[in-house]
Formats: structure tokens, C-alpha cells, sequence
């Protein structure tokens, strides 16, 4: 039965639009960093077995929040939520099932870590900026040597994943005296974002796969943004033009129940 609720939202929260006055940028906050963790159900939404190899199994995503700068009180609020899941050992049955090949694996992992370093890179000049320590490092050596093994299981990569995932999010939250990175005098950064429509799909604007020349700075006043998009970069929801889809994408190799899982 169906709950009734005065209270109940029943719009979803507007989305990041881009500046056309800014070269399609757009300009906003990091708000938060946290891990959240989600059940992969045994059996799927068709109710049939799942095939996923993290069925049964609870695993962390590492989530950034973003809102969009306002340019007048009478904007409405615009959210963009950035996600970094865990990434299969096994390719998906549509995609033929079966280890996914290092080299690939190698290219997924090495561009996570990129995007997430980048992200943490753009607030080194704030004042509440630490470097990423020893926690971090520890948990991400041993993921990526995990990864690697050849007796690797689910289990073992979900546990290693939630260490790295916790330390890095501590680390945007508690920078020198506890306070967030991304914070100036308690109130988060101005930054230019760049959001492009997502590789393949062109349903939704997100981050590239590829940090490039960058996709996040520091905004500051009566300097130009260096951060700038490539000949295979739109910004159009549904454009026939094509974005670079020879690359490795994360969730490519998801089942929908465990996209539908980890918000994908």
C-alpha cells in the first residue's frame, strides 16, 4: 500500500546547468564527501537470481556533492552528486562474462584515482588544505595490489574498497584543525566545473572519465578559467555527437539491478 505523506517531495531536485556566458562552465561548490553503502540484492528486479558477483554482498560508493553557484536570490537550487563505485573483477553476461582483462582493470583504476586526486589537488591553496596521508596511501596500495591477485574474491574487494573509499572521504573532511578541504572560513570554495554528456549515453552531464587538462578549479575573481573542453566534449543531453566511447568507463560492466543499487 502506498504511503501518504503531506510532507512528500514530489519534484526532483534540478540538475547542473551550464553557462553559456562562461564557455559552457559552470560554476559551483563542493558540499560534501561521503561513503554510502548499499545491499546487492540475491535476486534482481525481475525477480530472477542475480548474476552479479557482489550479490549478497553491501558495498561503498564514494559520493561528492555539488551545488551550483546562484546568480540571483530567485535562482532555484542546483545539485550535480559525483559518484565512484567499486569496480568488477567479472565483465557483465551481456558483455560475455568472464574476468575483465588486467590491462583493463589497470586503465579503470588508474583513471579512479585520477579523478579523485584532481578533485583533492584543486583545493591545495585553501588555507584548511592537508595533504592526503598515510591512511590513504596505505588503503590504496593495497587495493590496487588486490586487484591484481590472482586468488582475488568479491568479498575481498568490497572490504578493500571501504577502507579506501572511508579514508579518502576523511581526508576531504578533516584537513588541518578538522575542517573540510574544500571550506573557506567555514563556507565551501568557489569553484568552475566542467560537465560533459556522458560518454555513451548522453542522458545526464558529469565528469569526464579522463582528467585531461582538468574539470574542477578554484574560481577567482578576474582570472579566466584554464579548464576548457575538448573536440569530443558536448554539453548537449542527446547529442548525436560523439564523445571518445573507445575508452573503459566505469559501470559499463554492471548489471541493472547493481546500477540501480549504487545510483548509476
Amino acid at each position: 500500500m502506498a504511503e501518504f505523506n503531506v510532507n512528500k517531495e514530489v519534484t526532483s531536485k534540478l540538475k547542473f546547468q551550464p553557462e553559456e556566458k562562461y564557455g559552457n562552465l559552470c560554476r559551483g561548490y563542493l558540499t560534501g564527501v561521503e561513503v554510502i553503502e548499499n545491499e546487492i540484492g540475491k535476486i534482481n528486479a525481475k525477480g530472477e537470481v542475480s548474476s552479479s558477483e557482489f550479490a549478497g554482498l553491501t558495498v561503498p560508493k564514494l559520493t561528492f556533492y555539488f551545488e551550483q553557484h546562484k546568480n540571483s536570490n530567485l535562482d532555484k537550487p542546483r545539485y550535480y552528486e559525483h559518484k565512484e563505485t567499486i569496480i568488477p573483477n567479472l565483465q557483465s553476461e551481456v558483455n560475455g562474462g568472464g574476468n575483465i582483462e588486467i590491462k583493463v582493470l589497470d586503465a579503470l583504476y588508474g583513471q579512479q584515482w585520477d579523478r579523485i586526486k584532481h578533485i583533492h589537488d584543486c583545493f591545495a591553496s585553501l588555507s584548511n588544505y592537508k595533504a592526503l596521508d598515510k591512511d590513504v596511501e596505505t588503503a590504496g596500495k593495497k587495493l590496487f595490489a588486490g586487484y591484481a591477485a590472482s586468488n582475488k574474491t568479491a568479498e575481498s574487494t568490497v572490504k578493500l574498497y571501504t577502507a579506501y573509499f572511508n579514508a579518502i572521504a576523511k581526508a576531504f573532511n578533516e584537513g588541518k584543525d578538522n575542517k573540510a578541504i574544500y571550506t573557506i572560513d567555514d563556507k565551501p570554495a568557489l569553484c568552475w566545473i566542467k560537465l560533459i554528456s556522458a560518454y555513451k549515453t548522453h542522458n545526464r552531464l558529469c565528469f569526464p572519465t579522463f582528467v585531461g587538462t582538468g574539470f574542477i578549479e578554484l574560481y577567482r575573481k578576474d582570472v579566466k578559467a584554464s579548464i576548457s573542453f575538448s573536440a569530443s566534449e558536448s554539453v548537449i543531453i542527446g547529442s548525436n555527437k560523439p564523445n571518445n566511447v573507445s575508452v573503459p568507463t566505469p559501470g559499463n560492466d554492471f548489471s541493472d539491478d547493481v546500477k540501480a543499487a549504487l545510483g548509476l
